[in-house]
């Protein structure tokens, strides 16, 4: 146990020292709908070479994503898009092999803005295929669990992995209205949690089919962007 402590020390301290990423080019992407619904704009970081790093294909998930949530008076607006090159001390130490659990803490040292939804697209630097939100409700979660109290940082930002640009390689079923983008971003802006009313975009893979739909009751919830608490 003790030996444990040390190590887990260790890795925190080496962390800290990391600068997680080299900013390579930022843009500025308008509002792509105009409209009178409501915008929320977004901070992106994504890796250079992936498949995120293609002007068409990022423009081509942000006007899909927006499509789904303008069903509940919202629209994405600008996007501050970062690229960068990260740096393989974080790609080799914090990616462990549960593709779910990357630690996102050290990647908040890197140069940001504030504003929220934050999404990092990887590439295949990140294990193969992951997607999470750390939503309100999930940090609140961690906030009365012993070791979590550090994860406020994270709030309202999601992860992507490029092999969900187009779903090829990920389980579940899907219709073609689904899209993983708009799936983590409604995590943050409607504060939501899985469903399993099928189909619809918060179904979980394994209980039915995602889609591009969402309820009155989502709707209801995203409407109330940005949750306090």
């Amino acid at each position: 146990m003790m030996l444990f402590a040390l190590l887990l020390s260790a890795t925190s301290s080496f962390a800290q020292d990391i600068v997680p990423w080299k900013q390579t080019s930022q843009v500025m992407i308008p509002a792509l709908e105009q409209s009178n619904l409501r915008p929320i704009d977004l901070q992106l970081v994504v890796e250079k070479g992936s498949r995120w790093d293609n002007a068409k294909t990022l423009e081509s998930t942000l006007r899909k994503a927006s499509g789904i949530i303008s069903k509940c008076g919202v629209v994405i607006g600008e996007v501050d898009v970062r690229t960068v090159e990260f740096d393989p001390r974080i790609t080799k130490v914090f990616y462990p092999t549960s593709a779910y659990k990357v630690d996102m803490i050290p990647l908040m040292k890197g140069e940001l803005s504030q504003v929220r939804p934050l999404g990092f697209l990887f590439g295949k630097s990140a294990p193969a295929t992951i997607a999470k939100a750390y939503n309100l409700g999930m940090i609140k979660r961690y906030d009365n669990s012993p070791g979590f109290e550090s994860y406020r940082p994270v709030l309202n930002t999601f992860y992507i992995s490029e092999n969900w640009v187009d779903n090829a390689k990920v389980l579940g079923k899907k219709a073609a209205s689904y899209n993983t983008f708009a799936h983590e971003l409604v995590h943050l802006i409607g504060d939501l949690l899985h469903t399993k009313d099928t189909p619809n975009l918060m179904t979980e893979a394994e209980n039915g089919v995602q889609s591009g739909d969402l309820n009155a009751e989502q709707c209801a919830a995203i409407t109330k962007w940005p949750q306090q608490g």
